[in-house]
């Protein structure tokens, strides 16, 4: 709660601007991600075409080598894919019982994610590979805009909970 209070005039400044309502759009954000979170892990398990053979050939169209082998690849992207599955439900769970902490696994990791894909993108500066670096601020833009929703919910219902 010390967070919130510390910043609360930088987060009153940024909740306040919202076309549609912060629950609407984490119940729409949640429940897409659960399902493409289960078609993608579906799909994995029934050894068809991983995502890397569709992904990395438009982002690296000169190397063509793969870092892992088929199946240690698999695996990890199941695991991933298993616990955004849970992150995402969580939120939606945490909607539903109006339990912001349930909000915080969601949270940190997509900071944490935010955080590499800010390195990513300083890095694409360095090298000058100014197409990916267009397309990386694209993303980085929609991730914060993401996790800007998320914190605002948390913090409505952090303040409707406190009855502040």
């Amino acid at each position: 709660m010390c967070l919130l209070q510390k910043h609360e005039m930088t987060l009153s400044s940024v909740c306040s601007a919202s076309l549609i309502p912060f629950e609407f759009f984490i119940f729409m954000m949640a429940t897409s991600g659960v399902v493409a979170t289960i078609l993608d892990m579906t799909r994995l398990i029934m050894n068809r075409e991983q995502v890397s053979d569709v992904i990395w050939p438009l982002l690296r169209p000169v190397v063509n080598t793969r870092v892992l082998c088929p199946e240690l690849e698999r695996d990890a992207k199941l695991v991933v894919s298993g616990i955004n599955l849970v992150n995402y439900l969580l939120l939606l769970l945490g909607l539903y019982l109006t339990c912001p902490k349930l909000f915080l696994p969601w949270i940190i990791i997509r900071g944490a994610t935010l955080a590499l894909h800010v390195i990513l993108v300083l890095s694409r500066i360095l090298q000058r590979r100014w197409d990916a670096f267009l397309r990386d601020i694209f993303n980085l833009g929609l991730q914060i805009f993401y996790i800007s929703q998320v914190v605002c919910t948390f913090r409505h219902l952090t303040l409707r909970c406190h009855g502040y």
